[in-house]
């Protein structure tokens, strides 16, 4: 399940948006039980993000290895991927609100 959720085990790592890409389309094929660890890993992930966005406010997006847009691009993939294959989960609800809260 570990190895599910890296973008990738590559050294040095590719680009930012290859590994993200990669990633996203590796988890449509993963199963369920990874997919519901990705999605809980990615929400504390997010709500970190919400609660340094509030502390300091657009100098947050700094600290990546991309921007705002490409963070919103890849939230909003990985919430498409969650709602597709496993849209009962607990977590989708919370992730869906601060996906929204965060990048509008």
């Amino acid at each position: 399940m570990v190895d599910g959720l890296s973008d990738t085990m590559e050294t040095p790592k590719p680009e930012w948006r290859e590994r993200k890409e990669t990633y996203l389309e590796r988890l449509r094929d993963e199963p369920a039980s990874v997919l519901r660890i990705s999605l809980a890993d990615k929400l504390h992930n997010l709500r970190s993000v919400a609660t340094d966005l509030e502390l300091v406010g657009d100098d947050l997006w700094s600290r990546f290895n991309a921007d705002r847009d490409a963070q919103a691009w890849y939230y909003r993939e990985l919430l498409a991927v969650f709602e597709d294959r496993i849209p009962s989960s607990r977590n989708l609800p919370d992730f869906r609100r601060l996906v929204s809260e965060v990048f509008g």
